[in-house]
């Protein structure tokens, strides 16, 4: 058998001995789901049909249900309620996309008629009730621009209070915290009936408050740390809508955060600079099994568990008289989606272009900064090898985050790493994915990038 084949049989071998090793590119441990949860069909005998998760014969976790008419949600349930995110469609084309609470409208949710008009506000109940935003399906012209007459509202349970009328084109920039303000999750349980009507109020409906960042880059200014030749980028601060709708269920509910300005890392920290500061070779759990030069000084530094990564910390803080420290969750996914693009994947919809992953990276980590940036100047956020961040992983953390510099909890058995890694398939190097690992453990395909302090 050749070098190659040998090395790949116990590559095999090695990964089945890690008992720690998950899915083909997941984390060491993905966790959350319920072992009760199937995926089923089902009819009912007026002509309704489900198909999705469900838990002991009733619909529990993400599914679609279409009625006789032609209505349709698609979107979570819990205990055969619609209860979560999610969208309904009537039959008329209106369409409701938002949060719900036992088959109500309730919390943060966009309504849009058919002729194009929508609200973006709140809802209690299956009523509006709250700050909302309305956009009328005519347009008027503002700075060479077409724009919706937009007029700010208030209303409590379903009666109009107020309305500022104003009609100004979206500024660029930064998402602006008030533009992205949401209620937190309602934990009370309604009393009535399930089945909510069409928006029947004479306002019509278009848009969506939550304004994400511009595309185009933005201006970099750039520092670099003497000892490593590390290089950092100054993050803007801003607010962004964290995690996401269509993930697992720790990514849930997306919700609004605001983090300060910080200086990211522009790139993972590489083996070079690991063995600078720690004054021994870098850690490398596929070193010797793939042999593709992984020895090589610009590859990300991988096999180090967290409490590895404070002692690099500490002594680089002492060789380089600047601090230092791991990225919260926050700070992460902020830099990784570009102050708060929605895109899949860290610097756009295409993971060729912006990662190492399992269809292009041939068995192994590459060089940093071997990829497409992101829109801050940002490289391998996506792919390449997983990364540690600051925070305690709670899986329910996103209901109660803090709207301003979260840092996740107190306390905790386990830490969160983000990103995915060269050994990953597409769902697993997506922006807003979370996983937990012990952080005395070390796992093959898990480094770090570093925040400077200022």
């Amino acid at each position: 058998m050749n070098k190659t084949g040998c090395a790949w049989c116990l590559a095999g071998l090695l990964l089945a001995a890690c008992t720690f090793v998950p899915p083909p590119g997941g984390g060491p441990d993905s966790g959350g789901e319920d072992p009760a949860m199937t995926w089923s069909k089902k009819s009912w005998p007026n002509g309704g049909r489900y198909e999705g998760e469900m838990v002991n014969g009733k619909r529990h976790g993400r599914g679609t249900y279409i009625w006789p008419d032609g209505a349709r949600y698609e979107g979570e349930f819990r205990n055969d309620q619609r209860t979560g995110y999610g969208v309904f469609t009537w039959p008329t084309g209106a369409r409701y996309e938002g949060e719900f609470l036992d088959g109500k409208r309730h919390g943060r949710g966009t309504f849009v008629w058919p002729d194009g008009a929508k609200f973006s506000g709140e809802y209690r109940y299956g009523r509006k009730h709250g700050a909302g935003t309305f956009y009328s399906a005519d347009k008027s012209v503002v700075v060479c621009q077409l724009v919706p007459q937009e007029e700010s509202q208030a209303w409590e349970d379903g009666n109009l209070v107020s309305r500022v009328p104003q009609a100004t084109a979206k500024t660029p920039g930064v998402v602006p915290e008030a533009a992205l303000d949401r209620a937190a999750a309602a934990t009370a349980t309604p009393s009535g009936p399930a089945p909510f009507p069409p928006d029947n109020a004479a306002p019509r409906q278009l848009g969506d408050t939550n304004a994400t960042a511009p595309r185009k880059p933005v201006k970099e200014d750039a520092w670099r740390e003497p000892r490593t030749g590390m290089s950092f980028v100054r993050v803007p601060e801003g607010c962004f809508q964290m995690g996401s709708r269509r993930g697992n269920n720790d990514e849930r509910p997306p919700h609004s955060v605001c983090v300060d300005e910080f200086w990211m890392g522009r790139f993972e920290v590489t083996r070079g600079q690991w063995e600078r500061i720690m004054g021994q070779s870098a850690p490398g759990g596929f070193e010797v099994v793939i042999g593709r030069n992984r020895g090589q000084e610009e590859h990300p530094v991988e096999t180090v568990s967290w409490n590895d990564v404070q002692g690099f910390i500490s002594r680089l803080n002492q060789a380089s008289g600047s601090r230092f420290r791991l990225p919260t969750e926050a700070e992460w996914e902020y830099a990784c989606r570009g102050g708060g693009l929605d895109d899949p994947y860290c610097g756009g919809a295409d993971p060729g272009a912006v990662a190492w992953f399992n269809a292009n990276s041939e068995g192994s980590t590459h060089p940093v900064g071997t990829r497409s940036p992101n829109r801050f100047g940002l490289y391998d956020m996506s792919g390449n090898v997983w990364e540690w961040v600051s925070d305690w992983y709670e899986p329910g953390y996103y209901f109660g985050s803090p709207k301003r510099n979260p840092a996740g909890p107190e306390s905790g058995n386990a830490k969160v790493f983000r990103g995915g890694a060269w050994l990953s398939d597409t769902n697993y190097i997506r922006a807003t994915v979370r996983y937990k690992f012990d952080p005395e453990k070390k796992y093959n395909l898990l480094g770090f990038r570093l925040v400077r302090m200022p």
